[in-house]
């Protein structure tokens, strides 16, 4: 979908906000699929290819440690990590996971320009990786120290120099995905015009500032064309409306010169080069519901603060992600970093939120957490491989797969929903049991079935519950089949539809309650079939179109033996729904077979956190 055709859709979305308070807030409405759909991929169709997980910033690790404990950081349950060179430093024998005074970190450091001899090391251990999930990792590099003035073209010079060889190391890994460039000031304010020791003016530092963005985002697509520019405050920084104001106002703001930089990147940058606004407004939230209404606020505020000329080539260039605190799942619930989880396990609840932010963002979501590690040292490594924090201190907090019950299932089942819905389904079958909607039927005929009112509508002779519909003037025909079926001699058959016909049944279901349902299909001739879940709405005697979830049934190749194929999904019914009608549908050519058989639903509502609980916690290996 183009983007500005999304950042429409976004607009007419109308999603309930976290109500805040000194009464515990009621859970806020799930994000609906109509919402989804204009958001990006329904996620039954989404493969886990096109979701990753990432953990940035707090206790990264350095590339040598990467190459000693590659082999079990890739059982993290991660995509990537963000990580670092360490450099030469005869005063630090300590082998920290962060020592930010020798580090690729300090690229925005004008004062020292780097050896390319303190990289080679660091890239036979970062080529000595061989990750199969852990794939998608990014260099560290902050605007911190900012110890240049920007109109000194020699220490500007060391940035790109040293700009340069990050990204030829960057490229040369083989897996590393970009960079992950933190504008957050943490030392003296580049961004703020008056607190620089300058004597130009805020309109002819802009234009040197712009200036340096353009050189900067060419050096490093010069050296590496493909990289990806993760940052966490684009839209913040660039301020909607700062533009536009005096400049007194805009040399006074903290963020005041970032516009002028991001201008000039988007105006230097490669064709292939991507940049992902990583939202880090996200972290707080805890409700699916936030993702989407903050996505439409992040590219509406970007769209909105370039001229239309370079809002083309952020059209282009910029992607969305989301970033999630993970400490702030386990904090007390009503403090500044403890959100509410309506009773969920912190489990089940990052699970949700992982979903809905991978689905409501381009396919990435990053990760932020203090108080425990992601890569412990290895079972038979030195202990100076201990994690140690940015302080120097060393870190003895658990790895969070063993302060999460459940940590690596719900970041697995979050990235990859489809897969593991079809792993679980036979286990599915027996747990959920009593959920089951459609009764455990032969497809034997009943007397009289549930039929929509309609016309065109007709229950007669199928099985009860089920009803069909097809347009007047379709030669097509339906029958309860007695002599086909998938492990018995009972089915429902279409024959000859043409335009289009379906069969149908009414499912019970309440606004945030989610069902799992499933179909098998069975075609002979040229015909497609489809499943669809549909809603109805009190007082309306069907719902059309605008929320529908179509979903495909398997490749022809996927049929078992005796040619069935199958269709699965997970849906979450919208707000004022009364109930949810499942159709299984074709259309065809004259002299086409279909047979529907063993449709079911359950209410799946806690289903991933009901499974986990039947399993032991794991390490992620199942990718």
């Amino acid at each position: 979908m183009p983007d500005r055709l999304k950042l429409l859709l976004y607009a007419m979305l109308g999603v309930v906000p976290l109500q805040a308070g000194a009464q515990a807030p009621a859970e806020p409405a799930p994000v609906s699929n109509a919402q989804m759909a204009a958001l990006g991929p329904i996620y039954p169709a989404v493969r886990g290819a096109d979701r990753r997980i990432v953990q940035l910033g707090y206790n990264a690790p350095h590339a040598r440690y990467i190459g000693r404990h590659w082999e079990a950081m890739d059982r993290s349950g991660l995509d990537g990590t963000g990580y670092y060179v360490k450099f030469p430093d005869p005063d630090d024998e300590r082998e920290n996971l962060s020592s930010e005074y020798r580090t690729s970190m300090r690229l925005f450091d004008g004062r020292t320009r780097w050896d390319p001899a303190w990289f080679e090391e660091p890239l036979a251990a970062m080529r000595s990786a061989e990750f199969r999930n852990l794939t998608d990792n990014q260099l560290m590099a902050w605007v911190t120290p900012a110890n240049f003035d920007w109109f000194d073209d020699d220490a500007w010079a060391t940035v790109l120099h040293n700009t340069r060889l990050l990204a030829e190391f960057g490229r040369a890994t083989g897996n590393t995905s970009g960079i992950n460039f933190d504008a957050e000031q943490y030392g003296p304010h580049l961004w703020q015009h008056s607190t620089l020791d300058t004597d130009e003016d805020f309109a002819t530092t802009a234009a040197e500032v712009r200036e340096r963005g353009e050189s900067w985002a060419r050096t490093l697509g010069e050296a590496w064309p493909d990289a990806e520019i993760f940052m966490f405050w684009i839209s913040d920084y660039c301020k909607p409306g700062l533009g536009a104001a005096e400049d007194p106002v805009r040399a006074g703001d903290n963020t005041g010169l970032f516009l002028a930089f991001f201008e000039g990147m988007l105006a230097g940058m490669h064709e292939r080069t991507t940049v992902w606004e990583g939202n880090e407004h996200a972290y707080m939230f805890g409700s699916p519901g936030s993702f989407p209404r903050n996505a439409v606020r992040v590219r509406a505020n970007l769209a909105a603060a370039l001229t239309p000329d370079l809002r083309r080539r952020f059209y282009a260039h910029v992607r969305g992600s989301h970033g999630v605190y993970l400490d702030a799942y386990l904090n007390e619930e009503g403090t500044q970093y403890g959100i509410s989880k309506f009773g969920k396990s912190a489990s089940d609840l990052l699970y949700r939120n992982l979903l809905t932010a991978l689905s409501t963002s381009d396919g990435v979501v990053w990760i932020w957490a203090e108080d425990g590690v992601f890569f412990d040292r290895a079972s038979t490594g030195p202990e100076a491989d201990r994690p140690v924090g940015y302080a120097g201190d060393r870190i003895t907090q658990p790895r969070w797969d063993e302060r999460f019950r459940h940590f690596d299932a719900a970041l697995d089942w979050a990235r990859s929903p489809h897969a593991r819905l079809a792993e679980h389904l036979p286990a599915i079958e027996g747990a959920f049991a009593d959920e089951a909607m459609i009764g455990a039927h032969d497809m034997q005929p009943a007397e009289s079935a549930a039929a929509v009112d309609g016309e065109g509508w007709d229950s007669g002779g199928l099985p009860g519950g089920w009803w069909s519909w097809k347009y007047d003037d379709d030669p097509g025909s339906f029958h309860h089949d007695r002599a086909v079926g998938r492990g018995d001699n009972a089915s429902l058959r279409m024959d000859g539809i043409a335009r289009g016909g379906c069969f149908g049944m009414n499912l019970p279901i309440t606004p945030q309650r989610t069902l799992l349902v499933r179909a098998f299909v069975k075609t002979e001739g040229d015909t497609v079939p489809q499943m669809t879940i549909r809603w109805r709405h009190p007082g309306e005697a069907f719902e059309m179109g605008g929320e529908d979830v179509g979903v495909a049934f398997e490749a022809e190749a996927e049929a078992d033996a005796e040619g069935w194929r199958r269709a699965f999904a997970v849906v979450t019914a919208p707000e004022q729904v009364s109930s949810a009608v499942l159709l299984l549908s074709a259309t065809g050519e004259p002299g086409s077979r279909v047979w529907f058989d063993d449709a079911q639903a359950w209410d799946f509502t806690d289903g991933p956190a009901r499974l986990w609980e039947a399993e032991a916690p794991r390490r992620t290996a199942s990718r």
